[in-house]
């Protein structure tokens, strides 16, 4: 039996980029998306341990991964992100600033 458990994920105002947070086990499944969410499309940035610095997620083709987003909507990533790590840092990156705190809830699946 799968569980399910969430992140919080935190958007300043004024900023395209949400601050890291870390996926310890599970897979990143979802995202509820605030009322208050400005933009339509996320993309996502991976740390690179070695040195901190968060780098865009790119499929195999070389095409960056970008997903429809939208203010109070469910949004399943379920084969979207390939190559998407269980472990590790990220952020999500946003295609518009956020006009105030905003709070994604990323939704993560684990096996039983």
């Amino acid at each position: 039996m799968a569980i399910n458990r969430h992140v919080q994920v935190s958007i300043a105002p004024g900023s395209f980029v949400s601050e890291g947070f870390q996926l310890d086990t599970g897979n990143l499944v979802g995202f509820l998306m605030p009322d208050s969410f400005s933009g339509n499309k996320m993309s996502f940035e991976i740390m690179r341990p070695s040195d901190g610095a968060y780098l865009p997620h790119f499929d195999s083709l070389g095409q960056e991964i970008e997903v429809i987003a939208g203010p109070s909507r469910s949004i399943a990533l379920d084969g979207i992100i390939p190559g998407l790590p269980t472990r590790g840092f990220m952020r999500v990156r946003t295609n518009a600033p956020q006009s105030q705190p905003t709070s994604l809830l990323g939704v993560i699946t684990e096996e039983d």
